[in-house]
């Protein structure tokens, strides 16, 4: 994922926030997506549902991006041996909790995780425990969430820590802390995301963003983000849903006025 990360092209993917089905995430992947955000905060997802859910990224070759509910290294430690390809940890205000998040999630020389070397990237420990570390090291992407007001005037600080690799501004959070809640294109939050986005330019660090239409992806596009979220399973589901009933409906209510007639 890092590698990805590292490149020119926008990569795409979808969340699961409250659906914990592997058909899915499957899914998501032969439909072409770059990765599944599998969000541990705003879920009931356990650690058993994590590592179905990476597994079956695995087989379709895209990556499992998991959000962790917050910046805890044990939390961040388990989801990485659940199979975590990226991490995206919520709520980060300041570059002291981005340097902790790096400690946490690299082994040492770049941090302090913790070491077993049995779990399923290590091949269980099959594989070297040297090469292990440092692949992990180098392919594990960390990504930290700018969502609260004190962040913002803290953003060039937080992008300037080394190891992480991308900001992404969680509009909705933002848009509470700045006291427009769910009002996510105010000009306060879009302040606060142009200015996390300069960041990212300054610092070389990748910027992310949520895109529920082709205007949010054009514009995601403009304002230089290349890790875009567009869609969770229950927005496709009631998308769909809502467009396949309003088309049933009017097509029997024709129906049923011509048998009248």
């Amino acid at each position: 994922m890092r590698t990805s990360l590292q490149g020119d092209r926008i990569l795409w993917g979808a969340s699961l926030t409250r659906v914990a089905a592997a058909p899915i995430v499957e899914l998501y992947g032969m439909m072409g997506l770059d990765f599944v955000w599998i969000d541990l905060e705003h879920s009931d997802f356990d650690f058993h549902d994590l590592s179905r859910l990476t597994c079956a990224a695995r087989s379709v070759g895209i990556s499992p991006v998991v959000r962790v509910a917050q910046n805890d290294p044990k939390l961040i430690l388990k989801s990485l041996e659940c199979g975590a390809a990226a991490l995206i940890v919520p709520d980060v205000r300041s570059a002291a909790d981005g340097r902790s998040i790096v400690s946490s999630a690299k082994f040492h020389p770049d941090g302090m995780r913790g070491l077993a070397g049995s779990d399923v990237r290590s091949r269980y420990g099959l594989a070297n425990l040297q090469a292990y570390m440092a692949e992990a090291n180098a392919e594990t992407a960390v990504i930290v969430q700018i969502e609260h007001a004190q962040a913002v005037p803290a953003v060039e600080e937080i992008a300037g820590v080394g190891g992480i690799d991308a900001l992404f501004v969680g509009k909705m959070d933002l848009s509470q802390s700045l006291g427009v809640p769910g009002h996510i294109t105010h000009s306060l939050v879009e302040e606060a995301t142009l200015r996390v986005a300069a960041a990212c330019r300054t610092h070389g660090k990748v910027l992310g963003l949520t895109a529920g239409s082709p205007d949010d992806a054009r514009m995601a596009a403009q304002l230089g983000a290349r890790f875009v979220v567009i869609a969770s399973e229950l927005g496709l589901i009631r998308t769909r849903l809502k467009e396949v009933l309003a088309g049933c409906r009017e097509a029997t209510r024709a129906e049923a006025s011509q048998r009248i007639e």
